[in-house]
């Protein structure tokens, strides 16, 4: 039964081998923790099985995090005793940490990339809208007064969505506080471009919306010539 590593100490030969294996496989670690430390069973030919591997490795993690969190020591690890160890669960908190951020972050550009396209969409359709009433105006200024449609946007709307915008993107920003400097470069890099292309789609649709409202100026002429 010890074989298995139910009752079996462990020592810190065998957890450098695996914790050097899955600091090597972080991706397939990140994606498939269960069935990487069975792999790192195997490739280091380890007695114990994987749910024992899977099981201590996610214990000193969550002891790492309390610690980076609280400053506290909350279990007699062995991650405490030896520095190597201590290394490379850390390093393993840390990418897990970065790969999650940077997955938000995708997540919040598609999110923002989907609000203005509809918005987008909208103001297309009602300049359409517009144009078709104009030209028939045009072409018979005797019918009856042309209804100008109001759109529902504004300046004062678009700043209040790059403002919320950027406001998400600068909480991401303070979350890469506790990561590594290389990493921080790297996020702050990725949080001035995405606030630059708030502020680029912000003129786009300004510039939109003001043709719009010329558009409507002119309905409204068309409609006081009618009167």
């Amino acid at each position: 039964m010890s074989q298995l590593g139910g009752g079996k100490r462990w020592n810190a030969s065998e957890l450098i081998e695996i914790l050097i294996y899955l600091n090597n496989n972080f991706g397939d670690w990140y994606e498939n923790s269960y069935g990487t430390c069975n792999k790192a069973v195997e490739a280091t030919n380890n007695s114990r099985g994987a749910n024992s591997v899977y099981c201590k490795v996610h214990k000193m993690i969550r002891a790492m995090d309390d610690y980076l969190t609280t400053g506290k020591k909350q279990t007699r690890d062995i991650i405490w005793k030896d520095q190597l160890i201590y290394d490379l669960i850390k390093r393993i908190h840390r990418k897990t940490k970065e790969r999650k951020v940077r997955e938000e972050n995708e997540e919040a550009i598609k999110r923002r990339n989907l609000s203005y396209r509809i918005i987008e969409d909208d103001t297309e359709m009602q300049l359409e809208n517009i144009n078709s009433q104009m030209t028939a105006g045009t072409e018979s200024t005797s019918q009856l007064k042309i209804e100008v449609p109001q759109l529902p946007f504004s300046i004062d709307t678009i700043d209040s969505l790059r403002s919320e915008q950027i406001l998400k993107t600068e909480r991401h920003a303070r979350e890469l506080v506790a990561l590594s400097k290389e990493s921080i470069d790297a996020r702050h890099k990725e949080v001035r471009e995405l606030t630059g292309k708030i502020s680029q789609h912000q003129i786009e649709l300004e510039k939109m919306i003001k043709e719009a409202n010329d558009k409507l100026e002119k309905l409204k002429d068309v409609n006081s010539f009618n009167d």
